[in-house]
C-alpha cells in the first residue's frame, strides 16, 4: 500500500512537472510573438500642463501625477504641444476610468465620449480612446477635458499611447496579445465544457462537475477579454464592457464557491455551514448589486471594495472548514485542493493588487497586470485533471459494485445466479403480473461422481450440465443453481410448446456432452406454468416443479448411463 500511494505521488508530480513546462513554452511563445512584432507604441507623457478645476500644474509628467478625493464632476484638462512627429496620420489611446472624454486641437472638438452619460448621471466605463489627430496637427495645441462621474475616479490621468493609425490594431492586439489568447482559450473550454456538461447531464448527474468548470472557465475568460479592453477590438460601447467585467467577475468568484461547496456537500459541519452561508451572502449581495446597477440607483464599481471583503472573508472561511488538508485518499479530492490554493492565493494576491495600484502606486506598470487570467487557466487544467480523477473514482466504484454484485448473485462454479438472486427474480415476476415458466431440474448421479472420481470430476458434471442447460433454453430464460444438484430456470413470455422444446434440446445436449465421458451428464426436471397454481404462489408454483421432477427422477431406470452404470 505504501509503495502504490509513493507511486501515485510520482505520477502526480508528473502531472504538474509536465504543466510547468507547457506553461514555460507557453510563456516562451508569447515573448517570442511579441519580439517579432518588433514595434510598440510611443509614449506621449512629459511637459503637459494639467488644470484640475481652478488649479494649474505646469511641466507635468502624466505617468507621475495623481489626483486624491476628488469629488464627482471634477474637471481636469491636460494641455501640451503636439510633436512633429505625429503631424499626419496619428491616433492616440489614453485610458480613462468613469469619465467622459472630450479632445481639442486648437480649439477644435475632434473626439467625443460619454459627455451625455455624465450630465444625465448615468454610468460611462472604463477603456482606451481611439483619438484620431487631424492631419498637419503638428505643432498645434492638444487639449483633453475629463469629468469625472464618479468620486475618486480621475485619479490617475496616466501617460498617453501614441502610434500610426494604419498600425494602431496591430499595436493594440501586440499590446494585449497574453489577454486576447488567454481570454479566447478559457471562452473557448468554459462553452464547449458547459455544452457538453448539459448535455451528458441528461444521462448522468455526475457532470455538474464539469458543468461548473465550464461556468468558472467561461466567467474567467469574460472577465479577462473585458478586464483588458480587448472588446475595443470589435466595439467602442466602453459602458456595455465595464458593466460586463464586474458582472463576469462576480459570477465567476460565486462558480468557485459552489464548486468548493459541491466538493464537500456531503461533509457536515459549522464550519462548512459557515462556509455555505458566505457563498449565500456573496450570491444575494452580487444580486442586489445587479438590480440597483440597472436601476441606476448605485453604480456596479461601487460595490467592488464590498465585494472584496465579502470575497476575503469567505477565503477565511474556506480555511476554517479546513479545506486545504492535502493528505486526502481521493485524487479528485487532492485537486480540488490545489486548485482551492491556487485561486484563494490569486484572489488574496488580485484584491491587494487593485488597492495598491487604486491608492499608493497607480502608476506601477507591474501592478496593471492581473494575476486572475493566468492562474484561471492553471486552476481549468486542474479542474480537468480533478473531473478525470473523480470519473475515474466513480468508474471503480461502479465496478467494485458490480464484482460485490456478481459475488453477492453470481454461482462461481457455473456462472448462472445464485438462490438470492431467485428469491428477487421470482418475486419480480410475479409482481410484474408476467406469464411464465419454472424448471426445476435436479442432475443425477453428482453423489456417486463425487464418491467415484472425486469433486473435482463432480464440479465438472455440474460445468457440463450448466453448459447443456445454457444451450437448450430460450434466449430471454434466467438460469439458476439453487445450491448442490439442484438447478432452476424461470422462463418469461414463452408458450408450453416453446419449454417442452427447450427441454427436449436439453436431454439431446446431455446425450451429445456425455459421448467420451466416464459418467452420464443427466438431470430430471419438472415444468410449472404461472397459471397453473392460483395468484401465481411462488412457493406453490415451486412445489409444483419440484414435484413434478421427482416424477420425471422415478420414471428414470438409470441415473448414470455409459462407461459406468448406475
Amino acid at each position: 500500500m505504501i509503495k502504490k500511494e509513493r507511486l501515485e505521488n510520482v505520477k502526480l508530480g508528473y502531472v504538474f512537472a509536465i504543466l510547468l513546462f507547457f506553461l514555460l513554452v507557453l510563456w516562451s511563445l508569447f515573448a517570442s510573438f511579441k519580439n517579432y512584432l518588433g514595434e510598440r507604441y510611443s509614449i506621449y507623457n512629459d511637459h503637459f500642463e494639467v488644470k484640475v478645476n481652478d488649479v494649474v500644474f505646469s511641466d507635468v509628467s502624466l505617468s507621475d501625477f495623481v489626483l486624491v478625493d476628488q469629488p464627482r464632476k471634477t474637471i481636469v484638462e491636460i494641455t501640451n504641444t503636439i510633436p512633429d512627429y505625429m503631424n499626419r496620420d496619428y491616433t492616440l489611446l489614453p485610458c480613462y476610468y468613469l469619465c467622459s472624454v472630450e479632445a481639442f486641437v486648437d480649439g477644435k472638438l475632434i473626439y467625443s465620449a460619454g459627455v451625455k452619460e455624465v450630465e444625465n448621471n448615468e454610468m460611462f466605463g472604463c477603456g482606451y480612446h481611439f483619438m484620431n489627430l487631424p492631419e498637419g496637427c503638428g505643432g498645434k495645441t492638444l487639449k483633453i477635458r475629463l469629468v469625472a462621474n464618479e468620486p475618486k475616479t480621475v485619479f490617475n490621468i496616466g501617460s498617453i499611447k501614441a502610434c500610426p493609425s494604419s498600425k494602431v490594431y496591430l499595436y493594440f492586439f501586440q499590446e494585449n496579445f497574453y489577454a486576447i489568447f488567454t481570454s479566447i482559450l478559457l471562452i473557448f473550454v468554459g462553452l464547449l465544457s458547459t455544452i457538453c456538461s448539459i448535455v451528458m447531464m441528461i444521462r448522468d448527474r455526475s457532470f455538474y462537475r464539469l458543468l461548473l468548470i465550464g461556468i468558472f472557465s467561461l466567467g474567467t475568460g469574460i472577465w479577462t477579454f473585458f478586464y483588458y479592453q480587448v472588446n475595443q477590438l470589435f466595439s467602442d460601447d466602453i459602458t456595455f464592457g465595464t458593466t460586463v467585467e464586474y458582472v463576469s467577475l462576480y459570477l465567476t468568484v460565486i462558480s468557485f464557491g459552489l464548486l468548493i461547496l459541491f466538493s464537500r456537500r456531503y461533509e457536515k459541519s459549522w464550519r462548512l455551514n459557515l462556509l455555505k452561508i458566505n457563498v449565500a451572502v456573496l450570491a444575494v449581495f452580487v444580486l442586489v448589486c445587479f438590480i440597483l446597477h440597472f436601476v441606476n440607483i448605485l453604480r456596479i464599481p461601487y460595490t467592488l471594495p464590498v465585494f472584496h471583503v465579502l470575497t476575503l472573508f469567505y477565503i477565511v472561511t474556506i480555511c476554517l472548514a479546513g479545506y486545504f488538508k492535502i493528505k486526502l485518499k481521493s485524487y479528485s479530492r487532492r485537486y480540488m485542493v490545489i486548485l482551492g490554493i491556487i485561486m484563494s492565493v490569486s484572489l488574496v494576491l488580485e484584491i491587494i493588487r487593485h488597492n495598491v495600484l487604486k491608492y499608493v502606486y497607480p502608476n506601477s506598470v507591474f501592478l496593471s497586470t492581473s494575476f486572475i487570467p493566468i492562474s484561471s487557466l492553471v486552476s481549468v487544467v486542474i479542474f480537468f485533471m480533478s473531473f478525470m480523477a473523480h470519473m475515474y473514482e466513480m468508474a471503480l466504484s461502479r465496478r467494485e459494485k458490480e464484482v460485490l454484485t456478481d459475488l453477492a448473485y453470481n454461482d462461481p462454479l457455473t456462472g448462472f445466479y445464485n438462490r438470492a438472486k431467485y428469491v428477487r427474480d421470482v418475486e419480480e415476476f410475479v409482481n410484474s403480473k408476467k406469464y411464465f415458466a419454472m424448471v426445476n431440474c435436479d442432475v443425477n448421479g453428482l453423489k456417486y461422481v463425487n464418491d467415484k472420481f472425486g469433486h473435482r470430476a463432480g464440479d465438472e458434471l455440474l460445468k457440463s450440465f450448466s453448459e447443456c442447460l445454457r444451450e437448450s433454453v430460450p434466449a430471454n430464460a434466467r438460469c439458476y443453481r439453487m445450491g448442490g444438484d439442484e438447478f432452476m430456470v424461470l422462463v418469461a413470455d414463452s408458450t408450453q410448446m416453446e419449454v417442452n422444446l427447450a427441454m427436449e434440446n436439453l436431454v439431446k445436449h446431455e446425450r451429445e456432452i456425455s459421448e467420451g465421458k466416464e459418467y452420464v451428464v443427466e438431470a430430471s426436471f419438472g415444468v410449472a406454468f404461472s397459471n397453473e397454481v392460483p395468484d401465481c404462489n411462488p412457493q406453490k408454483l415451486y412445489t409444483l416443479a419440484d414435484k413434478k421432477m421427482y416424477e420425471m427422477k422415478t420414471k428414470c431406470h438409470s441415473s448414470r448411463r455409459g462407461k459406468t452404470e448406475v
